[in-house]
């Protein structure tokens, strides 16, 4: 039977934060740098180029004649003091020598193009700033909106061990505010996440997930994945601001490998928070083979299916997941905590 730890010292959440995360932080703050910078200048240079753009119905009225070809067209800024009075905005060319006409129509051309490209960078500016943006967090408050509506909250009254696991290791890495929890059905889904509505911070445990883990002698296991979330939410992982940051999402080999990094970053806290590794190593293999055979499985032999089952593929598909393989985060966990015991040896 698993016995909780009542240690009461309070944890520093960002004494876990491993180096990779922060360097891949700024790989990715870069990156978006970049894409914000970008599409801020093709908003400037789109106005710019949008205003200078010759208008084809300001030349349809010089002289009313129609815009036909040639025969007409808008004298580019660059030659009105030398072909045009004062106020005149447009000139037949039949009064300019063949020279002179095919100097100011091409000029009356480029600005033209010119004009087309600003348009064209208007757009991607605009799909860049508000439509992956926008869209983006639209699609993340719908998704809570119908978390909030269907799932069920935890409280002192409603789940109750659940809700004070969570004030309990809530309270050691200092958080005044304990993050709503809520208990969805996930459709045989063993999954969790931490996630934030504006200011508002959550919790969302599949019911497949909480019920795997809802033996009362087995109540740490649980406390492991909430210790996890709430290790997301200590550590920053889930503050709004980030959102300026989506435009990283556009090198996946960088996104990913940060979204990798938080989730060892968080497993660390959730280590310090649980000092039970059968706990917290029987919670994360639950994830893979479920409640009974999760219950069975040897750990060990687990962790070693990371020298077994090798390759490119697996390679590959590590490279485009946002999570480690679960046996690495187990033997990454054992790694880590060999170094905090030789750590203490020296000290």
């Amino acid at each position: 039977m698993e016995h909780s730890a009542q240690i009461q010292q309070p944890i520093n959440a960002s004494k876990f934060r491993k180096k990779k995360e922060s360097i891949y932080f700024i790989l990715v703050l870069l990156v978006s740098l970049v894409v914000w910078a970008s599409a801020l200048w093709g908003l400037y240079y789109g106005m710019v180029a949008l205003t200078a753009k010759p208008s084809a119905d300001d030349a349809n009225l010089c002289y009313g004649k129609p815009l036909e070809g040639d025969s007409v067209f808008i004298i580019p800024d660059t030659y009105k003091q030398s072909y045009l009075d004062d106020g005149e905005s447009c000139i037949d060319p039949l009064t300019l020598d063949p020279k002179q006409r095919e100097v100011a129509l091409k000029e009356y051309r480029e600005e033209f193009e010119k004009g087309q490209e600003g348009e064209v960078g208007l757009s991607v500016a605009f799909f860049i700033l508000f439509g992956f943006l926008l869209f983006g967090f639209l699609m993340h408050l719908y998704i809570l909106a119908f978390v909030r509506m269907t799932a069920v909250r935890v409280g002192p009254d409603q789940f109750a061990s659940v809700w004070e696991s969570a004030q309990r290791l809530a309270a050691r890495l200092g958080m005044k505010k304990v993050p709503d929890i809520f208990i969805l059905n996930g459709e045989g889904m063993l999954n969790a996440f931490a996630t934030k509505l504006i200011s508002r911070k959550i919790i969302v445990l599949f019911s497949d997930l909480a019920e795997a883990l809802s033996e009362p002698e087995h109540q740490l296991q649980l406390d492991a994945v909430l210790a996890h979330e709430l290790g997301h939410h200590a550590l920053g992982h889930t503050k709004l601001y980030l959102w300026l940051l989506y435009p990283g999402e556009f090198i996946p080999f960088i996104s990913l490998s940060w979204s990798r990094e938080r989730e060892y970053s968080a497993d660390r806290v959730m280590q310090a928070l649980i000092e039970n590794p059968e706990a917290y190593e029987r919670g994360l293999i639950k994830l893979a083979a479920g409640k009974m055979f999760g219950n069975l499985a040897n750990i060990d032999r687990y962790v070693d299916q990371i020298k077994q089952e090798r390759g490119f593929m697996v390679k590959w598909a590590e490279y485009f997941s946002s999570h480690p393989f679960l046996p690495k985060r187990i033997r990454e966990l054992r790694r880590y905590k060999e170094f905090l015991n030789i750590k203490k040896g020296i000290g």
